[in-house]
């Protein structure tokens, strides 16, 4: 077994040099050196049979990958159910010169391989629909749209195909032995009960009626204090889920109950509908003569109303390492533990598989602690600001990630624009003509599109390293390249807090090549990363000497030199007018209502800090953290919008919006106070 597990070590490093261009960066293959540690071990002997076996080893596990390749090719598309559609209406000569290039892989098991994908997770659940009018109680079933939920615990079909192919089970279209072992591997939701959103209308109906005679109008009724309250109340139920359970471990979530959204005071009265009606009185006079008096008698309908909305709501997840579910599936497909590396390297080669990857290194490594992993949803802003004031962006986001960039998807390709994006973002460059949406950030598929209009994204070599020093000097930014050999100047960059995009030959952050933003130099010395792929890279720091710099092959360090730094001083404020506030943020034609920290809204001196800018503002470490009413973690430090003004807002002081309600009062007052805080202005 050590012997053949070298085998498989020795052509992995093949293969991986031959893919490195997959995360977009071309990478010289040195087969020389690869080869001659072969040598030094087995001799020559062994070498002839490494290339012996490496040839049937890169074939069975490359099997998935050169399939796609060939059908993306044959029918001029990336799109799976289409490939399966031409598949299905495949003629015995097209079956035929497929399996005379992959002899390892029936095509038809591609289509089986992607049913049981879609089978893997529930893409709706049936829920009930409460509605209570005056508490007259109807309810109805409904299905409940969960796809947006269960999509991130899919079981990819690329895993079941791997698993075909090298337990030579793939070129037999009627063998079901991994398809029917790959049920372990599925999902389990376990849903929270009674979750739901509580919409809730409230009116008063009532009668006024007047008497108009040749005296004037007077009020004979009326009935609005002792109108009766009446109600309707629709409970919508909604698709959280408590935990699922993956073939890798429990994901946990916290269910929030009736979260305050809207809780609005009674209307004024509205005149739904009057009637009148006249009538007229004659009256005889001592003089005899008859005098005539018209009487009108009114009735006016008046309705006022509220309203009020609830809802329940998910945070988290936490996730717990637990991978019996995918030793089940080994286990049922016959598979052995120490045959993982020939899963792994066969795995490599396919998209989307860098967290399968992690978890099966921990099985290999014995590693079967408990781990906890703040994964919270992506919200349509900045989200996941780093140390300093870059913020941290993914290319796999799903605002982005399955978008194009050149003959890829983001997720797949766009390590090099999301990395600029960072970076260029974070350092206020000045986005003209970048930042398409107008939203003063540059996100990642803004970058990539950039990257394609200007020739930067070559086809087969990912994104050239041109492409950063041309962005850079488009948004106004000094860059600096350095070959992988000054990673001491690199350092100085860094201590000077100038962030610097590495590009990453394998080791702990790619398995071919991969580009990084180094953000800062931490206290004790290492590493701030910020990774556009791996989430994990993030949430720790690295060493220099013994990580970035042996892994490191080239630098562009960047800094922006109009970016300045200034004292200011906060104070916080909150939206209702009997807190002193206001509801609407004049100064930017913004509502408050049903925003709070979280939006990250300021009151600012226009004179100094123009309506309508961002501006990234850094708070004392004591205060940074604040902890909203339905329990969230805010941190302040980030990107603010300055949307208002005010009358004691002069100079260098900023108004930070805390939110609307009590509870938001006792944070402006006990938790925040007034605060020294540093603003990065451009």
């Amino acid at each position: 077994m050590g012997f053949l597990v070298t085998i498989i070590n020795v052509i992995r490093k093949i293969v991986v040099a031959k893919r490195a261009v997959q995360n977009g960066i071309q990478k010289t293959i040195n087969i020389k050196k690869i080869i001659s540690k072969a040598l030094l071990t087995y001799g020559i002997i062994a070498l002839t049979v490494i290339i012996f076996f490496g040839t049937i080893v890169y074939s069975i596990t490359g099997a998935i990958k050169s399939a796609m390749d060939y059908l993306t090719t044959q029918y001029n598309t990336t799109d799976i159910k289409t490939i399966c559609d031409n598949i299905a209406n495949m003629t015995e000569e097209e079956k035929l010169a497929f399996q005379e290039t992959l002899a390892f892989l029936d095509p038809q098991k591609i289509i089986k391989y992607v049913d049981k994908e879609s089978a893997s997770i529930p893409y709706g659940i049936t829920q009930t629909k409460t509605t209570n009018v005056d508490n007259s109680i109807t309810t109805e079933q409904m299905e409940v749209d969960v796809s947006k939920l269960t999509s991130q615990y899919v079981l990819p079909w690329q895993v079941i195909g791997a698993m075909d192919v090298i337990t030579f089970h793939a070129n037999d279209v009627n063998d079901a032995k991994i398809l029917t072992s790959s049920d372990y591997a599925k999902s389990q939701f376990v849903w929270a009960n009674d979750v739901t959103r509580d919409d809730t209308h409230y009116w008063k109906e009532w009668t006024v009626k007047t008497r108009s005679d040749g005296h004037g109008t007077r009020v004979t009724y009326d009935g609005e204090d002792t109108a009766e309250e009446h109600f309707k109340l629709v409970k919508t139920p909604l698709g959280l889920a408590e935990s699922v359970s993956t073939m890798f471990g429990k994901y946990t979530y916290n269910i929030n109950r009736d979260v305050e959204l809207l809780n609005e005071p009674y209307s004024a009265r509205q005149l739904v509908s009057k009637e009148s009606h006249s009538t007229t009185r004659h009256h005889k006079k001592e003089d005899g003569s008859v005098k005539s008096e018209t009487i009108t008698y009114t009735t006016y309908h008046y309705k006022k109303t509220r309203n009020t909305l609830y809802e329940d709501q998910a945070t988290g997840p936490t996730f717990t390492f637990e991978p019996t579910k995918f030793i089940q599936f080994l286990n049922g497909s016959e598979y052995k533990i120490d045959d993982l590396p020939l899963l792994k390297l066969a795995l490599e080669s396919l998209p989307n598989t860098t967290n399968i990857l992690d978890m099966i290194d921990r099985i290999i490594q014995g590693d079967y602690k408990d781990f906890n992993m703040s994964t919270g949803g992506m919200g349509s802003t900045i989200t996941g600001l780093g140390t300093g004031f870059i913020p941290l962006f993914h290319q796999w986001d799903e605002r982005w990630g399955n978008l194009m960039y050149g003959g890829g998807t983001m997720t797949d390709t766009a390590c090099g624009p999301t990395s600029a994006a960072m970076v260029l973002t974070g350092l206020r460059g000045n986005l003209n003509g970048l930042d398409t949406s107008g939203d003063g950030i540059l996100d990642p598929y803004e970058a990539a599109c950039w990257s394609v209009e200007n020739g930067y994204r070559v086809p087969g070599n990912g994104t050239a390293f041109a492409f950063f020093p041309a962005i850079g000097k488009a948004a106004g930014l000094n860059v600096r390249e350095y070959q992988g050999n000054e990673y001491s100047k690199v350092l100085e960059e860094l201590k000077q807090g100038h962030p610097v995009i590495a590009s990453m030959g394998p080791g702990h952050f790619t398995r071919a090549g991969h580009y990084i933003v180094l953000v800062s130099v931490l206290e004790d010395g290492t590493i701030k990363v910020n990774d556009p792929n791996r989430e994990e890279c993030s949430l720790k720091s690295w060493d220099f000497n013994s990580i970035i710099v042996p892994e490191a092959n080239h630098y562009y360090a960047f800094d922006n030199p109009n970016l300045k730094t200034s004292d200011f001083e906060a104070t916080a404020y909150t939206g209702a007018a009997d807190e002193g506030g206001t509801g609407t943020a004049y100064g930017h034609g913004i509502t408050l209502d049903g925003k709070d920290l979280r939006d990250k809204l300021i009151a600012v001196d226009p004179n100094i800090i123009p309506l309508g800018s961002y501006i990234y503002i850094v708070v004392p470490e004591s205060v940074r953290y604040q902890t909203m009413p339905d329990g969230t973690q805010v941190d302040m430090n980030g990107y603010y919008h300055a949307v208002d003004t005010g009358s004691a807002i002069k100079g260098n002081i900023i108004d930070i919006y805390f939110g609307t309600g009590n509870a938001y009062v006792t944070l402006c007052e006990e938790y925040f106070g007034r605060q020294k805080i540093q603003v990065y202005l451009n």
